[in-house]
């Protein structure tokens, strides 16, 4: 750049020093941009609004014009240095020796760390296996099955008592030690799905209509139970008020129109199923590959972390995993906090970097069907949510997993 001038210092580490030159022509012409600005809006006695002489408004203004140029040409051509010497920088600037007369070209300081060159090709280092995608029969039956179940209908059963398989109607009242009682009338459970505890469904099966049932029984420890009732005991007093029948759903094509228009015959059906499960199977295959090429970056970016950046991201690992690993050391918080610091840290940055080098793009409007989507399974008005600081959070945290996701695909496009 023509009007640009600039020396470039390594300090300690990865700080840096650019000492930038801004030419005269740049700040006179800032400098009258300013002052005419000033003027026209000054009041001085005796002197009708903007005519006020000129050599009075330079001296009594002369503060708050030059702080104007300092915060409009600053951070102009701290960034067009940072560009001209290809440097990222990591960290805020700090700027010092802001010199400013209006007959002499502008000099500062600009202090920061920068990001350390390193090479972004690294498909050659990633080993990736690309398989066949294949279905079975027994897939495709599977599937077509799980469709029948979910097209099934209910009907009151003659059965006295109930058994697996069998839906019912329970009225319950749920009583963990210290907690508010949980009730619930009419509620549907299929009586095998396990979604309630095995002490349960044990106690269910063979339970006749209308029969009270109490069951007790001490809460499991494990991850899968809130922090807040493990190991307390719950007792579950339930009715069963109606036992029924599944009645599955006919292959025809009825149910082949819940799925299309163009789906009207059971080959065009099955076509359709297979066509789903290679699908799924292909996300599937591009997931285990983006976390194989995540796990492999961990060994293979290496480069340096500015100081003051790594030290931030330590604290704020440090701070979630005292929260999350109550029973681990300080020293142990301390090791794993670095670790996952750093880790995070150079992948982020080598995303960043790639997509630059790469020209990724994300659609707009696909982030922002994610973040609806993401709105509604937090079960929150999507308006509502961006209106709020933390959609925002939410909406950068969208924006970043999709920005992953296309960087990881690039790679995986160029080594398959």
């Amino acid at each position: 750049m023509s009007n640009l001038s600039y020396t470039l210092e390594s300090l300690d580490g990865l700080e840096k020093k650019l000492l930038i030159t801004i030419p005269l022509d740049i700040v006179q012409q800032n400098y009258r941009k300013s002052f005419q600005k000033v003027r026209s809006q000054a009041r001085v006695n005796g002197f009708r609004q903007g005519k006020a002489a000129h050599n009075i408004v330079a001296k009594r203004y002369d503060a708050y014009i030059k702080d104007e140029i300092i915060q409009n040409l600053v951070p102009e051509y701290y960034e067009k240095a940072l560009e001209e010497a290809n440097l990222i920088a990591a960290t805020q600037p700090k700027f010092n020796k802001l010199e400013l007369e209006q007959n002499k070209p502008m000099t500062f300081e600009a202090v920061f760390s920068a990001w350390p060159d390193f090479s972004l090709d690294i498909e050659p280092e990633i080993k990736l296996a690309k398989e066949e995608i294949t279905v079975t029969d027994e897939e495709k039956q599977n599937k077509i099955d799980g469709y029948l179940d979910q097209a099934a209908t209910y009907e009151k059963s003659s059965k006295e008592k109930a058994e697996e398989g069998d839906r019912l109607l329970l009225d319950f009242k749920a009583e963990v030690e210290g907690e508010d009682p949980f009730e619930q009338k009419q509620h549907a459970y299929d009586l095998g799905s396990k979604q309630f505890y095995p002490e349960i469904e044990e106690a269910l099966i063979g339970l006749g209509c209308n029969e009270e049932k109490v069951i007790s029984f001490n809460l499991p420890s494990d991850e899968g139970t809130s922090d807040n009732v493990k190991g307390k005991s719950l007792v579950f007093t339930c009715t069963i008020t109606e036992i029924q029948d599944k009645k599955k759903a006919e292959l025809n094509e009825e149910f082949f129109q819940r799925y299309g228009k163009e789906i009207k015959t059971q080959d065009d059906f099955n076509k359709f199923i297979e066509d789903q499960i290679t699908r799924e199977k292909e996300d599937a295959q591009k997931t285990q590959h983006r976390t194989s090429i995540k796990e492999q970056l961990q060994n293979i970016l290496t480069f340096e972390i500015p100081e003051e950046v790594l030290k931030n991201e330590i604290e704020g690992q440090k701070q979630i995993i005292e929260r999350d690993k109550k029973e681990l050391s300080e020293a142990e918080i301390e090791t794993e906090a670095t670790e996952k610091a750093s880790k995070n840290l150079r992948f982020h940055h080598f995303i960043s970097m790639k997509k630059e080098k790469e020209n990724i793009q994300i659609d707009d409007n696909l982030v922002r069907q994610r973040f609806m989507f993401t709105a509604q399974m937090m079960q929150i008005d999507p308006q509502e949510l961006a209106r709020q600081e933390y959609g925002k959070q939410v909406y950068q945290s969208v924006y970043s997993s999709m920005l992953e996701e296309a960087v990881l695909d690039k790679i995986i496009e160029k080594i398959l």
